[in-house]
């Protein structure tokens, strides 16, 4: 069974890298908005440094230029819908 984690923005980037490396071992389906969502080039990095565990945003991106800009620099990926 896959766990998926919600850090509700609390880690700056480099401590999200650091727990999601440490928790990279059990099953995660997602991390979802491991630090601020108006950090969009610190998604990317975190993205990068965990791969291929998934991170995600929640509801706190509103608006349709922050998902671009998501999208643009690679910080979260989509998912098809079921």
């Amino acid at each position: 069974m896959a766990i998926a984690i919600d850090a509700h923005q609390r880690w700056d980037v480099r401590t999200a890298i650091l727990w999601l490396q440490a928790l990279a071992g059990f099953a995660i389906a997602w991390a979802e908005e491991p630090t601020s969502p108006d950090d969009i080039l610190g998604h990317a990095a975190i993205r990068h440094a965990v791969a291929p565990m998934p991170i995600s945003t929640g509801e706190h991106t509103h608006n349709r230029v922050m998902f671009k800009q998501l999208l643009q620099a690679v910080s979260t990926r989509t998912w098809p819908s079921s």
